[in-house]
């Protein structure tokens, strides 16, 4: 079977496992950067590159693969079946498979080639570098026992490629959003323009008001023509917040782009 985790803002690991576990130190063997890409394709053109550092006490062998994706509202990254927004056809890695030794990091070079008949949008693809040798390690859902997992480890970065000269996000806050089962408040942010992007969002929460908390969302990915609901949370933690009626006020800042204020109010029944 395979699980996948998606460990912080953008990094992309899928471990494929004989047995279902999850293994964040393995994610530590190796990195992948940058996460993500956004980039103009003059002429139908782009070039970007991945760095892979190793940082395991042995070399790892590796190969590139590219998979169609799509950001969802509530879950973030998800795997898709091809679509007219797929670079996947286009993309070409140089190299296509690497070993990389301990200490050492090597560049994939990524590019893509649009043909003039595609429309003027933005494509996107995710490009993951993955070990060619599968793992036994401990099963660690039941570290007692002598069972072990075979796993593959991934990585992946994602990429958006925009056709045409045009292309801008366009970004508004459009509401709060609060979960009763789980607690949590989710700011709704929505996307109308056709380049995806990745805002800063500085928020403070007031209720009757007096400032509750603050803090900033750093590097949330809002697709192009899609909205994104994004968890508010400070210092990691989710907000504990009692009953009443608050109200959110704060800036969304886009690279090249104007701040946009938001005020919007949140109920907590």
């Amino acid at each position: 079977m395979t699980n996948i985790t998606q460990w912080t803002k953008g990094l992309i690991a899928t471990i494929s496992l004989q047995l279902f576990s999850t293994l964040p130190a393995a994610a530590q063997d190796f990195t992948l950067s940058p996460l993500v890409t956004i980039s103009t394709a003059k002429s139908g053109k782009s070039r970007g590159s991945l760095n892979v550092t190793n940082h395991a006490k042995e070399p790892v062998r590796m190969r590139i693969f590219a998979e169609s994706f799509a950001y969802d509202r509530k879950k973030g990254y998800v795997q898709t079946p091809k679509d007219d927004r797929s670079a996947v056809p286009y993309l070409n890695f140089s190299p296509r498979e690497l070993t990389v030794l301990p200490g050492v990091t090597r560049n994939v070079r990524v590019a893509v080639t649009l043909p003039p008949s595609l429309p003027n949008q933005e494509y996107r693809a995710a490009v993951f570098i993955e070990e060619l040798k599968a793992r036994d390690v401990q099963n660690i859902n039941s570290p007692a026992s002598n069972q072990k997992v075979s796993v593959r480890l991934r990585i992946g970065a994602v990429f958006f490629f925009n056709k045409g000269s045009d292309n801008i996000a366009n970004l508004q806050a459009r509401s709060m959003i609060w979960n009763p089962i789980d607690k949590k408040a989710a700011l709704l942010i929505e996307n109308t323009g056709k380049q995806t992007a990745r805002p800063i969002v500085s928020w403070q929460i007031e209720k009757n008001g007096q400032k509750v908390t603050k803090d900033n969302i750093n590097g949330v990915i809002i697709q192009a023509e899609n909205s994104r609901e994004v968890v508010l949370q400070t210092n990691g933690k989710s907000l504990d917040l009692t009953r009443g009626e608050y109200r959110i006020v704060g800036d969304i800042i886009n690279d090249g782009q104007k701040p946009i204020a938001f005020s919007l109010p949140l109920i907590v029944p």
